[in-house]
């Protein structure tokens, strides 16, 4: 058994002691990623987050080819969707970015005007801390176990949406995050701006 792994299960069954930043890179360990009924036989619903975990490792070492290319509408409908899901459980956010994410413009744009506003303070941002929040206060469980595994699928991709994917069998809410899933995958880059929603077509 690779060390991470085995420093892992001793972890998880309280033998041993460490830092959750000792597994970021868990899903990075190839052993690991052939042995997920190990890493995840600790959490409730496993076989769930042993098929989320498969979807998005298989995409992101041994990616396929993602072809046909999705229609438009069908990015359009993608991105309001996961925006949706949010806002079902952020209520403060002001009432005409709630109108922009349920009936407003989605457009495409170019890479320059996308990276005109990628690094502004908008929307975008201000959802995903307070959705993140949510989030965090919604896991199953708080333990350090739990904790580490989310820091760890994090790291598989830098990604706490993805993260939440995986892991939504062990959040308490009706998330839907394939769409999200759907939008990593095709490697769709999108943006919540106070007016409108910007994307790139992939």
């Amino acid at each position: 058994m690779n060390s991470l792994l085995k420093d892992w299960c001793d972890f998880c069954e309280n033998k041993k002691n460490f830092d959750k930043s000792h597994f970021m890179t868990l899903f990075h360990e190839k052993e690991a990623r052939n042995c997920l009924d190990k890493v995840f036989a600790y959490f409730t619903s496993f076989e769930k987050l042993i098929a989320n975990a498969t979807l998005a490792i298989e995409q992101k070492y041994n990616p396929k080819a993602t072809s046909p290319p999705l229609e438009d509408e069908y990015i359009l409908n993608l991105i309001r969707r996961f925006f949706l899901t949010q806002t079902k459980y952020v209520c403060d956010f002001d009432q005409p970015i709630i109108d922009t994410i349920t009936r407003g413009e989605i457009c495409f744009v170019s890479e320059d005007i996308f990276s005109q506003h990628e690094n502004e303070d908008c929307p975008h941002y201000w959802l995903y801390d307070d959705f993140g929040d949510v989030v965090r206060a919604s896991r199953v469980e708080n333990d350090e176990k739990t904790i580490a595994l989310f820091e760890a699928l994090y790291n598989l991709d830098a990604d706490y949406y993805l993260a939440w994917f995986i892991a939504s069998p062990l959040i308490k809410l009706d998330l839907d995050l394939d769409s999200y899933f759907e939008l990593w995958k095709y490697k769709v880059k999108f943006l919540l701006l106070e007016e409108k929603i910007i994307c790139i077509k992939p």
